[in-house]
């Protein structure tokens, strides 16, 4: 990742706790799956303003055409760290045909 990022995150800092940021989207999908990240992750789901100085990254996910896209940033600086993930399309349930 390093590579990728080049100088965007300062050599040496290690990223010891990350929390998912709470959106102010009024998306039920996003909102849900920020929920499921959190559950499934064991990882606190905060506002930023509540990430303050308790966390060194938040994973935020955000609403982007075709899409959602989940980005990872550094605090405080808010500089992104990567990866990048694009989520195409979620499907919450499978049923039986």
């Amino acid at each position: 990742m390093r590579r990728d990022f080049g100088d965007a995150m300062p050599k040496g800092k290690r990223i010891k706790s990350i929390a998912v940021e709470a959106s102010k989207t009024f998306s039920q999908e996003i909102k849900k799956f920020e929920e499921i990240m959190s559950r499934f992750f064991s990882i606190p789901l905060v506002t930023y303003g509540e990430a303050g100085g308790s966390f060194d990254a938040l994973m935020q996910i955000k609403e982007m055409p075709p899409g959602l896209v989940i980005t990872f940033k550094s605090l405080p600086e808010m500089v992104e760290i990567g990866p990048r993930i694009r989520v195409s399309h979620l499907i919450w349930d499978l049923m039986p045909p």
